[in-house]
């Protein structure tokens, strides 16, 4: 097993129900488990508008483990004005509902690049956020950018393998 990064404090032990085996939670797992890796990304718009509307979806279970309360997850004007430009043309909201979701998300976000680029390209705009927001990767489920893997060194990554990512246990000691 590796050793923790040195930003990390020491792993805490966790005992097996059967036998008296202790094992360490390996520090990608612990950090998720404590918000760590909520730090570590941003959302495109289509993340927080498929949660907005979407229950019980990859995107609103991103939005749940990153949005929390206590922390700011990291963003930008763009995306931000993305998002109500994308529910308000929404038959479901309303002006006063897109108003409160806004209020909502704003509330668990830390505005990083406050330029509202008036861009067309999504991967240009998501990969400035990024950069404003100190990150190398962004969690979004656009279709253009569904076969980009890596650009200008920001990982595009999906709603779905994000989960599976952070859910995934650790493999067993030894192996």
């Amino acid at each position: 097993m590796g050793v923790a990064p040195p930003d990390l404090p020491r792993l805490p032990v966790q005992k097996r129900k059967r036998g008296r085996q202790k094992v360490r939670l390996d520090a990608q797992r612990w950090a998720c488990a404590n918000g760590g890796m909520s730090d570590e990304i941003v959302l495109g718009p289509d993340v927080y508008v498929n949660a907005s509307v979407a229950l019980g979806s990859a995107p609103e279970h991103v939005v749940r483990r990153v949005l929390r309360p206590g922390q700011k997850s990291k963003t930008s004007a763009w995306i931000l004005s993305t998002v109500e430009s994308m529910l308000s043309q929404l038959d479901a909201f309303k002006k006063e509902r897109v108003d409160e979701q806004m209020e909502v998300i704003g509330r668990f976000v830390e505005v990083c690049d406050k330029e509202d680029r008036a861009s067309d390209s999504w991967q240009e705009a998501l990969i400035a956020a990024a950069k404003a927001a100190k990150v190398k990767r962004v969690v979004t489920d656009h279709p253009d950018l569904a076969d980009v893997a890596e650009a200008e060194g920001i990982e595009f990554i999906s709603s779905d393998a994000w989960l599976v990512e952070v859910t995934t246990p650790p493999p067993p000691p030894g192996t």
